[in-house]
């Protein structure tokens, strides 16, 4: 997992690989620590899961959970494999979230323009 912080305010963490119950409480902890940092805008980019178990959508509601209870707006990002959208709709949990198509998209609403890094990673133009 890669967290970055782009602008003021948003976090982005970048989840791969399988999320089941042997990572899940990785993504626990990383997820609830950029949320204790009480950021406004926290963003979950799934884009790089290759499998979401029970155990996964778990760790999801409680971050969402947690960020609701501290005013923190979490979003998920790379939703759109069915590794990560079939068991979000089988379980209805796909309402639930804020669903956005990229990082970007959330970057550009709360804080302005962003450009790509050489990585690949995205930050605030200045």
């Amino acid at each position: 997992m890669v967290i970055d912080q782009p602008i003021a305010g948003v976090r982005v963490v970048q989840v791969a690989g399988e999320l089941d119950m042997q990572t899940a409480p990785q993504l626990d902890s990383r997820l609830l620590s950029q949320i204790d940092v009480r950021v406004r805008h926290v963003v979950v980019d799934l884009s790089k899961v290759t499998f979401l178990g029970a155990a996964g959508l778990e760790s999801l509601v409680r971050a969402r959970e947690a960020a609701t209870c501290h005013h923190i707006k979490l979003h998920l990002t790379g939703v759109d494999h069915r590794a990560v959208t079939l068991p979000l709709e089988i379980t209805g949990l796909l309402p639930a979230f804020s669903i956005r198509p990229f990082a970007e998209s959330v970057i550009v609403r709360v804080g302005g323009p962003v450009q790509l890094t050489a990585s690949g990673a995205t930050k605030a133009s200045q």
